[in-house]
């Protein structure tokens, strides 16, 4: 998880390390504009003030139904034996009768489907009426136990300012979020970034599922924390 830290307590540790009084300390400057490839994926601040920000996933792939009802049949069951005793996770709510219930028959099989399938379509549905500009149909990412997948996370960042930054260089960090990694075992592998005058490539997550469960994560669901960090560019030989 990265820590929660104020742009002024930055600014100050600057000053500190720069041991340079002309240094600027005008905040603004540690800012990093942000360029959203999909309307709404702007990294939201944790607190006001704070560097640390809440980042979502971005889906691009869509799922058909068909493709999904097959990738249950794959993911639950050999034959007509469990494949995995986990639980079913969607967007972090567990489904009810797959999780109570044990030694499914198999005509029982297109039941436990049309549950999965109704929790994905009501909370794809929810997340539209809040965000009416984003297509969330099919959008989900599938991970099984153990399976980690990298996925972009919906901005590019740059940061205009950076040459007034002097002996500093930036780099923009993926760390892992509480509540996935906590709660459901989803983890993020750690990762940074170098920031540069001009925007690059999209920021991207890679998540990996260290449950026994199978989980279905939502197109804009909030997966990690990212945050700026500054250091002392080394001297060049």
């Amino acid at each position: 998880m990265c820590s929660s830290l104020g742009v002024d307590v930055m600014t100050e540790s600057m000053l500190t390390e720069t041991k340079d009084l002309t240094f600027p300390l005008d905040k603004n400057l540690f800012q990093p504009e942000f360029i959203e490839i999909e309307p709404g994926f702007r990294p939201k601040a944790i607190q006001p003030g704070d560097i640390a920000a809440n980042v979502k996933l971005c889906i691009r792939h869509q799922w058909s139904l068909e493709r999904l009802e097959s990738a249950l049949q794959d993911s639950l069951w050999y034959g007509d034996q469990f494949k995995t005793p986990g639980l079913v996770f969607v967007n972090g709510k567990q489904i009810a009768s797959y999780s109570v219930k044990r030694n499914y028959p198999l005509n029982q099989l297109d039941e436990i489907e049309r549950e999965i399938i109704a929790l994905i379509q009501q909370a794809e549905q929810a997340a539209a009426e809040q965000n009416p500009e984003v297509n969330f149909v099919g959008r989900w990412l599938m991970l099984r136990p153990g399976e980690s997948v990298t996925e972009g996370l919906g901005f590019k960042v740059t940061m205009p300012n950076l040459s007034l930054l002097g002996p500093f260089s930036a780099e923009y960090r993926i760390c892992s979020c509480r509540s996935l990694g906590a709660q459901h075992g989803i983890n993020v592998t750690k990762d940074s970034r170098p920031i540069n005058s001009e925007p690059e490539d999209e920021v991207k997550v890679n998540l990996k599922n260290d449950s026994n469960d199978l989980h279905f994560i939502l197109h804009g669901s909030t997966v990690a924390e990212g945050m700026m960090a500054i250091a002392i560019t080394p001297p060049s030989d």
